[in-house]
């Protein structure tokens, strides 16, 4: 994780290999899951997306037998980021709605905002624009008053972008000046922020 962090994603993956050996040995399902999913981002920003792939469905796997369902949400946003940057938009929307309605059934606010915002960039991608702007104002409200920032810039982005030119200048550049000062999302007036970034994911956590 820290490797990551640094910017050296050689060592990063070469380390997440060696934990997945460990905790698969030791038959540790709840980190064998959170490395696999750290795996799934890793390849993600490498481009290798097939292995992502199959390293985000195992994941989900292994969640589903587990019964948590604020993991369930998050990995099955991992999934759907990653068929999304695949193409696959039938299979990103499946899984980014799996991942609302398991987010909505504990009430985890964060979870609901970030899978609204995937939606909303699938929605994007199929060039349904009303939908998309539906969704993103959504997570957007909901980031906001989260104190979100980083996640609320990256939605007030996608946001700008949408709005640019079809809609009120005040609301495309309140979006914009959210997007470049996160620090407007906490005083200010008026509407919210727009866009999943690749989430930070933790280091593998103690089971016992």
């Amino acid at each position: 994780y820290i490797a990551r962090l640094e910017g050296d994603p050689p060592r990063a993956a070469r380390l997440l290999l060696e934990a997945h050996r460990a905790f698969q040995d030791a038959e540790d399902l709840v980190n064998l899951a959170e490395v696999k999913m750290n795996l799934s981002i890793l390849y993600r920003e490498q481009g290798r997306l097939e292995e992502a792939l199959e390293a985000a469905q195992r994941a989900v796997a292994i969640i589903k037998e587990q019964g948590n369902l604020r993991r369930r949400s998050d990995a099955y946003q991992d999934l759907a980021a990653v068929h999304l940057q695949m193409g696959h938009l039938r299979e990103a929307e499946e899984a980014a709605k799996q991942a609302l309605a398991d987010a909505e059934k504990v009430d985890d606010r964060k979870h609901r905002a970030t899978a609204l915002a995937l939606l909303g960039r699938i929605a994007a991608r199929r060039q349904e624009r009303d939908q998309a702007i539906h969704y993103l104002r959504r997570a957007a409200r909901q980031l906001k008053a989260l104190g979100l920032k980083d996640l609320g810039a990256e939605v007030s982005r996608d946001l700008n972008l949408l709005l640019k030119g079809s809609s009120p200048e005040s609301e495309a550049a309140l979006y914009l000046t959210q997007a470049i000062n996160p620090e407007a999302l906490l005083g200010g007036v008026g509407l919210p922020p727009p866009a999943v970034p690749t989430r930070r994911r933790r280091p593998a956590r103690n089971s016992r």
